[in-house]
């Protein structure tokens, strides 16, 4: 059975594919699909190998930025923008529900603010998934200049160690995927985060409100034109864009030479939730 890092980043990759024909090699989402279910069946309860974790996120968040790029290239193709889309949520909601599956005491504190900063994994968690997130943090009567610095300083640390380490702790891991591309879009475009009662995905309903509305705006709006760097245009620029920190998290998500080079993935599968 071909493995998840295989088909995203070895000879299967359907990344020049697309961008000469603007469609993905016939039977890949089924594929891919079988191998990311796989893949997270058979790990660890609090880790993911790189390789898991770094498909995950180019899948997600990058084939989009290339099927952009084919339509400039004369390629544009309705069918395979919602195929995207498909695959983005498939992909999102299969992380997030691995990691409610394993909720325990410490992630909850983390999430909570109730975790000692000390913890550079759960200061990371707090500040991106949790009660610490930029949209609520603010109302703390902190500024976003703050936030940004202290999400540096855990990322910092956290960073040398996803360096290092083949298997990846899960929620730092997904802190640092949310905060590159879902928080991104938030300081760069204006994106209101109303209160609401309901919750569209399942998966989401442990996470504060603003990140679930964050997941529901982007999953949402994977079909829209993206702008410069990536993400789908949806609302006016919002003036914030200097608190990014996507070129200090891709550093180390997006460096793939390692994944493509030590595939590791097992062989058994379950279906996602």
């Amino acid at each position: 059975m071909t493995t998840l890092a295989q088909l995203v980043f070895g000879a299967d990759r359907p990344d020049q594919i697309l961008l000469s024909s603007g469609a993905l090699p016939e039977g890949w989402l089924i594929r891919y699909e079988e191998a990311l279910q796989t893949a997270i069946a058979t790990s660890p309860p609090d880790l993911w190998h790189r390789s898991l974790a770094q498909a995950a996120h180019w899948v997600s968040v990058y084939l989009p930025i290339r099927l952009d790029a084919a339509s400039q290239f004369g390629h544009p193709n309705p069918d395979t923008l919602e195929t995207l889309r498909r695959l983005s949520r498939f992909t999102e909601m299969c992380l997030f529900d691995d990691l409610r599956r394993g909720l325990g005491q410490p992630v909850v504190a983390a999430l909570s603010g109730g975790e000692g900063e000390s913890n550079p994994e759960a200061q990371l968690v707090q500040l991106s998934l949790g009660q610490g997130n930029p949209a609520n943090y603010t109302a703390t009567g902190a500024t976003l200049d703050q936030w940004r610095h202290s999400f540096v300083a855990a990322w910092s640390a956290v960073a040398v160690t996803l360096k290092s380490q083949d298997e990846w702790p899960k929620w730092p891991f997904m802190a640092a995927h949310f905060a590159s591309f879902y928080w991104d879009l938030w300081f760069k475009q204006i994106i209101p985060l109303e209160q609401r009662s309901d919750c569209l995905f399942e998966e989401l309903s442990f996470l504060p409100t603003p990140v679930q509305i964050m997941v529901e705006t982007m999953l949402g709006h994977t079909s829209r034109s993206l702008d410069s760097s990536g993400l789908p245009m949806i609302g006016k620029a919002s003036g914030k864009a200097y608190l990014s920190v996507r070129r200090l998290v891709e550093s180390v998500l997006a460096d793939t030479a390692q994944s493509a080079q030590h595939p590791a993935d097992s062989a058994s599968s379950t279906p996602c939730g």
